[in-house]
């Protein structure tokens, strides 16, 4: 039988990180937000990393072959990576865009780079929290969402 559980997942689209410094975001000169665009921990990119991750091990001990231990921080990264859908990288210094493109490769780079855990630590939180990637109504359903707590509480 088959069962239609669409509406209690949210849609698979990355969630948008703008990047902070001091708790301002960063900005170009014409004041475009520094960006990282991430898909959830649960999305069907992450489902699709975690499987060829285990038919390459499952593949690797059928033929015998020694698997190397890997670091876990640079497994993360390294999905977190994978999950790193687009960007816009500002230097927070002279306002300019870097004009790196986004990929696999640098995206993993960036987040292995020393000096850089305030940015993977951001991206990270965001693809692991699924309220990000939960779609809200456009009409408010509680009286909280128009006013205060303690207006609606009166």
């Amino acid at each position: 039988m088959d069962y239609d559980f669409g509406a209690l997942a949210p849609a698979d689209k990355p969630f948008r990180v703008v990047l902070l410094l001091d708790g301002e975001s960063i900005k170009d000169e014409e004041g475009n937000e520094a960006y990282i665009d991430v898909y959830s921990m649960d999305s069907a990119a992450a489902r699709k990393y975690d499987k060829d991750e285990r038919i390459a091990a499952l593949e690797s001990a059928r033929s015998g072959k020694q698997q190397s231990i890997s670091d876990p921080l640079e497994r993360n990264y390294t999905k977190l990576a994978a999950l790193t859908s687009s960007w816009y990288l500002v230097d927070p210094t002279t306002k300019l865009s870097l004009g790196i493109p986004c990929n696999a490769d640098t995206a993993k780079a960036l987040y292995l780079r020393p000096n850089t855990g305030w940015i993977s630590d951001l991206v990270w939180r965001a693809s692991g929290n699924n309220e990000n990637f939960i779609i809200r109504s456009a009409k408010g359903s509680t009286p909280t969402q128009s006013g205060s707590s303690v207006e609606a509480a009166e």
